[in-house]
C-alpha cells in the first residue's frame, strides 16, 4: 500500500544512484626531509584517504493517516458562510547511520588542540517522529446589492496547513534536534464582483499565502557538517616555545616542533525555515549578471539566492463583457490584469528575495449551445 520498492513512497531504496568514490585530505602528518643544503627540515605531508559517497534513488515519507476536513456551512438566506477545519498527520522516519565528518575525521587528532577531530565511526538508531497539524478557516459570499454587486472572503490559519493555499507553501520543516516542527501558515482571498447589466461583469481579487519563520541552528559543537578540511600547522614541542602557526620561521623550527592537521571550530548550521543563518552569494538583491535557466522561472539572481519564502500575494482584476447569450450559444471577451509579489525571508547576511511580475491577458470565447 505504501508503494513498490526504491519508488517514492515505497519502504525502502532497492538500491542507490551512484557510489563514486572521492579522495581527500584525511589529516597531515610530520616528515623529516634533507634539503639541498644537507640540513634536516621538518614538512608537512598531507594523509590521503578515499570514501564513497551513496546517492540514493528516492527516500520515502508518509503520513500515518489521510488529512481530515470537516465543514458546516450555512444558508440563512442572505449569503452563503462556512467553517471548516484541516487536520494533518506529518510523520517521518530518519536514519541518521554514519555521519560524514565521523567517517572522514574519525580517530584522528588536532595538533592544535590535543583533542579528538570527530568521534569514531558508529551507527546511530532510527528516529521516528510525528506531529499533528492542522487550521482553522472560514468563508463568506454576500450579495451587498443582490445580482449587482458581491463580496466574497476566505481565510485559513493554522500551524501545517501551508499546501492548502493557492501557492502550496511549506507546511513543516526540521527542528535543531532533527524532528518536526509546524510551519505558521496563514491564506486569505477576498473578492468583489460587480454586474452593473447582464452582459457585464466586473472583478476584484486580491489573496495571499504566508510561511511563518521558524529559525532554529544546530548547536555549534554538535555540527560537524560545518567542520570542514584540516589546515596544516607547525606546532613546539616545547609548550609555550611559540604559538602553533601554518607559517613558521626558521627559528621556530629550530626551537622544535613538527607539523600536524587543525581543524577550524565548527559553527552553528542553518535549520528550519526563515533561519537568520541562512547564505547566498551573492546576497538575493543583487542583479549583476543575471542568468537565464531556460524554463519558465525566468531569470535567477547572479550567483543564486537561498532566501525561503514568506509571503506569495497578488491583486488582479478584470471584467467579462458576453457579446452574445441566447440560443445559438455565447460569445464572450475579457481583459485581466495581474499583479504579484513573492517575498523571501531575510536572514542575518541576506536580504531577503522579492520578485515582482506584472501580467496581462485578452481572452475571446465562444461557448456552443
Amino acid at each position: 500500500m505504501l508503494g513498490s520498492v526504491g519508488q517514492n513512497g515505497g519502504a525502502y531504496n532497492a538500491t542507490i544512484s551512484a557510489d563514486p568514490a572521492t579522495t581527500y585530505i584525511q589529516n597531515y602528518t610530520n616528515q623529516k626531509e634533507t634539503d639541498s643544503a644537507g640540513n634536516t627540515v621538518d614538512v608537512a605531508v598531507p594523509v590521503y584517504a578515499t570514501i564513497n559517497a551513496n546517492t540514493n534513488i528516492a527516500n520515502y515519507s508518509f503520513n500515518q493517516a489521510p488529512d481530515v476536513i470537516a465543514k458546516m456551512a450555512f444558508d440563512p438566506g442572505w449569503g452563503h458562510y462556512e467553517i471548516f477545519g484541516v487536520a494533518g498527520f506529518a510523520h517521518e522516519t530518519v536514519y541518521p547511520g554514519v555521519t560524514t565528518n565521523s567517517t572522514k575525521y574519525g580517530g584522528q587528532t588536532d595538533i592544535a588542540t590535543g583533542a579528538a577531530v570527530a568521534a569514531s565511526s558508529t551507527t546511530a538508531s532510527s528516529i521516528y517522529d510525528s506531529i499533528a497539524v492542522g487550521g482553522i478557516g472560514g468563508s463568506l459570499r454576500v450579495p451587498i446589492v443582490p445580482k449587482v454587486l458581491t463580496i466574497g472572503a476566505k481565510g485559513l490559519f493554522g500551524p501545517g496547513v501551508g499546501r492548502y493555499g493557492d501557492s502550496t507553501l511549506a507546511d513543516v520543516t526540521v527542528n535543531g534536534w532533527g524532528g518536526l516542527t509546524p510551519i505558521h501558515n496563514v491564506s486569505g482571498l477576498f473578492t468583489v464582483e460587480a454586474t452593473p447589466n447582464p452582459r457585464l461583469t466586473i472583478y476584484l481579487n486580491y489573496g495571499g499565502d504566508y510561511a511563518g519563520r521558524e529559525d532554529y541552528a544546530s548547536f555549534p559543537g554538535a555540527s560537524p557538517s560545518t567542520l570542514g578540511s584540516p589546515s596544516a600547522q607547525f606546532c613546539p614541542s616545547t609548550a609555550g616555545a611559540f604559538a602553533c602557526t601554518a607559517t613558521p620561521t626558521a627559528a621556530d623550527i629550530l626551537a622544535g616542533g613538527k607539523w600536524g592537521g587543525h581543524w577550524g571550530a565548527p559553527s552553528a548550521a542553518a535549520l528550519g525555515y526563515g533561519s537568520r543563518l541562512l547564505t547566498a552569494s551573492p546576497a538575493c538583491g543583487v542583479t549583476t549578471n543575471p542568468s537565464y535557466n531556460g524554463s519558465s522561472t525566468g531569470y535567477y539572481a547572479s550567483g543564486g539566492c537561498g532566501a525561503q519564502t514568506r509571503d506569495v500575494q497578488e491583486m488582479t482584476g478584470g471584467y467579462w463583457y458576453d457579446i452574445y447569450k441566447g440560443d445559438r450559444g455565447r460569445l464572450r471577451q475579457g481583459i485581466q490584469y495581474g499583479y504579484a509579489v513573492r517575498e523571501g525571508w531575510s536572514s542575518n547576511t541576506i536580504l531577503g528575495a522579492k520578485g515582482i511580475d506584472n501580467m496581462f491577458w485578452t481572452t475571446f470565447r465562444y461557448y456552443l449551445p
